[in-house]
């Protein structure tokens, strides 16, 4: 009997025991949801917000800078010295100069910047520089002189290569070649290269450090032509035959300048016509891939802002005009997007044109 009590009391305490299991177990289910209610207890992984992408998406394109005026003056034909005004990349109309360039030149035919956002001017005899920080005024002064009796009064052009050395052209005569250590001063240091040609008239250089000239026609009735003197062909003075020479269709056209794209331009009293990066591979009278007609006549040097648009100088009308990037994709005579023009501007016979890069 007493075994069979003991039988008992486990019986009994078996299933007080499962009770109690079964209430400790519900009540575990209890707080584990209330606590999973409050955010207590449980422990949650958040993914990392994934950076947006940017493949695919087209930069937008650089803003287009203050657009420079050559005006030539007496030596062009017009009225009073020279001078260069500067207009904010908005201008059109009668837009009044931000900035007038006086001091320090007297008959200035062409002007350019160097990398580091300086302006140069091809004056009569000299090249002059203006700082960077010097064109914020609204009549900067001279950085640096460089004089030379190579000029010979008859400065055309100015351009930099990739080392930072300058070139200056001589419309009857030549360019040559100053380093960037020998332009930190002002003085009459003597060129450190020389290549003789009696034809030239602008200059520019390509990507790859290759000098592009334009040739005075030797008559009107004939265009002239574009040549490249390689890099190679530039290290030492002489008078190198042309690596490449292109027979132009417009006359007389003798200033060349490369756009965005690679691909050379170059402008006659006429209009323009652009050769693509492939047809400078070879000499030849080549077809232009576009030709432009300019609705008016007596442009120079003209160039490119950063968006691909092409300003050119008028000095008949005094006025400087735009054509955008979408009027030169075909030939046509497109009329000027944009025109500054108007006795307010300052403007007096332009004859060169260049954008703030």
């Amino acid at each position: 009997m007493a075994l069979a009590h003991h039988s008992l009391e486990d019986r009994g305490g078996a299933a007080r025991r499962a009770a109690c299991g079964a209430l400790l177990g519900s009540l575990l289910v209890l707080l584990g949801a209330c606590s999973n209610k409050a955010g207590v207890g449980t422990t949650t992984t958040t993914k990392p917000t994934a950076k947006p992408t940017t493949t695919g998406v087209p930069k937008p394109p650089p803003p287009a800078g203050t657009i420079f005026a050559v005006n030539a003056g007496v030596r062009g034909g017009g009225p009073g010295p020279g001078s260069i005004t500067a207009y904010p990349p908005s201008a059109t109309g009668n837009a009044r100069p931000i900035m007038v360039i006086t001091d320090g030149i007297n008959g200035p035919g062409a002007v350019t910047f160097d990398s580091s956002g300086n302006l140069w001017v091809a004056d009569s005899n000299s090249i002059v520089e203006y700082s960077k920080a010097d064109l914020t005024k609204a009549s900067p002064t001279p950085t640096v002189v460089i004089s030379s009796h190579f000029f010979d009064n008859s400065l055309d052009a100015v351009a930099f290569n990739q080392a930072g050395d300058a070139w200056a052209g001589v419309g009857n005569g030549g360019v040559v070649e100053f380093t960037k250590s020998q332009l930190a001063k002002s003085g009459s240091p003597t060129p450190v290269v020389t290549i003789i040609d009696d034809s030239l008239c602008s200059i520019v250089f390509d990507r790859s450090g290759n000098m592009w000239a334009g040739s005075w026609a030797p008559l009107l009735a004939d265009p002239g032509s574009v040549f490249e003197f390689t890099k190679s062909q530039l290290a030492k003075s002489g008078s190198p035959i042309p690596r490449v020479t292109i027979s132009l269709s417009l006359a007389p056209g003798c200033r060349p300048t490369f756009a965005p794209s690679g691909d050379l331009w170059d402008a006659s009293a006429a209009g323009a016509i652009e050769f693509t990066k492939a047809q400078l591979a070879k000499s030849g009278s080549l077809t232009p891939r576009v030709t432009i007609n300019w609705p008016f006549s007596g442009e120079d040097d003209v160039a490119f802002d950063a968006l691909g648009d092409l300003w050119a100088p008028n000095g008949a009308t005094n006025a400087v005009v735009e054509f955008t990037k979408s009027q030169l994709a075909k030939s046509g005579s497109p009329a000027p997007a944009r025109t500054i023009s108007g006795a307010a501007t300052g403007l007096n016979f332009p004859w060169a044109v260049t954008v703030e890069p």
